[in-house]
């Protein structure tokens, strides 16, 4: 899992996302872990994009984002397992089913919370989405589809925009 986590490249694609209510949701995404993430729900719908140690949550495109810490999330254990490999003592279970495999993992330090869960394909080791658990136990599900590697992915894909004009 560590040598596919260090191999990912630069990805995009579309997405599914199962809400904790049993919405789904429907994107795009552009990720070059462990500094870059952006998910675009729709056209008109919000953007989440992840900035080196930075959370901005837009209700939509150009939005005045809302800046949360990548650490108060669930995707920080994620980002700490593709920057410096999973440590054992963060594996809480670990599930191989003949089709995929599922990693949990959780900050020992209690530091970060909730709980992450990746999904791996067999037998090529592709990420194929996650599993976040909140620290109010809230479960989002997120697949991957659609997946394209890139050599690199432009800088501009992660600005995050918004319309300063509004703010006065």
């Amino acid at each position: 899992i560590n040598r596919a986590l260090q191999a990912m490249p630069p990805q995009s694609g579309g997405f599914v996302q199962q809400q904790a209510n049993g919405g789904l949701l429907r994107g795009t995404y552009h990720m070059h872990w462990p500094n870059r993430l952006r998910f675009a729900y729709g056209a008109d719908g919000p953007v989440i994009t992840v900035r080196k140690n930075f959370l901005a949550v837009q209700d939509a495109p150009r939005a005045e984002p809302n800046w949360l810490p990548v650490s108060l999330t669930p995707l920080a254990l994620i980002r700490q397992a593709v920057a410096d490999g999973v440590q054992p003592e963060m594996a809480v279970a670990f599930d191989a089913q003949p089709s995929y495999w599922a990693l949990s993992l959780k900050d020992p330090s209690g530091d970060t919370p909730g709980q992450a869960t990746l999904y791996f394909s067999q037998p090529d080791g592709q990420l194929m989405g996650w599993q976040l658990v909140d620290v109010q136990n809230l479960v989002t599900q997120v697949q991957l589809v659609d997946r394209q590697t890139h050599q690199s992915l432009d800088e501009a894909v992660f600005a995050v925009d918004y319309d300063s004009e509004d703010e006065e």
